[in-house]
């Protein structure tokens, strides 16, 4: 079991936080490319997948995030708690929502800082837009009807509608500007996790 750290946004930490979020995806830095009616994929140096070919031992060993079983710690934005009695706090936490304080950028935090560990449960490789509803709440982000109490819920498109809308809104927000949009629908990591440490509870 080895340890690798992974950068969250305030609001994925929250999710975390509150029992809402056990997957996440991160973009394949190499993206696959269609050579001869096949994606062919060079992720480094000695590889040259095709992806219909790949599996989970290729997965495992290929994912920058680690291997099944491997456990995440959590960089979260964050400052020095000099006028608190604690040595940390955290962003994503309620009590700092309106206090002015001079946050550190989640890149920063060392691990002694860091209060979430996560441990690697599934890894898989597909593009960002064969997400669904289902993986979309595991995300964090659950279905409008069920957020707002829509008596109509059922009724509804939740394909657009549903978290797979709301998710797809929040992956433009970070990934848009770096040539990552919804719309090119780049390939991606797929990484469920489970919380092993969370120093809050």
């Amino acid at each position: 079991m080895r340890e690798h750290p992974i950068l969250f946004s305030t609001e994925m930490v929250k999710a975390i936080l509150e029992g809402r979020k056990t997957m996440t995806r991160r973009i394949i830095k190499t993206q696959p490319v269609m050579v001869n009616g096949y994606y062919r994929w060079q992720p480094k140096a000695g590889y040259d997948i095709n992806l219909e070919h790949l599996n989970i031992n290729l997965t495992n060993k290929l994912c920058p995030c680690g291997q099944v079983g491997d456990r995440l710690w959590v960089r979260e934005t964050w400052a020095d708690g000099m006028n608190v009695p604690v040595p940390i706090i955290y962003k994503a936490d309620k009590a700092w929502t309106d206090v002015k304080i001079k946050w550190r950028p989640s890149i920063f935090m060392p691990r002694w800082a860091s209060r979430i560990t996560l441990e690697i449960t599934d890894i898989r490789v597909e593009r960002v837009q064969e997400i669904n509803n289902a993986d979309a709440e595991q995300e964090g982000f659950a279905l409008a009807g069920l957020q707002n109490g829509c008596p109509a819920c059922d009724t509804i498109d939740h394909s657009y509608y549903g978290g797979r809308f709301h998710f797809a809104e929040y992956w433009d927000s970070l990934n848009a500007k770096r040539g990552y949009s919804w719309e090119s629908n780049p390939w991606v990591w797929v990484v469920s996790f489970e919380v092993v440490n969370n120093a809050n509870k």
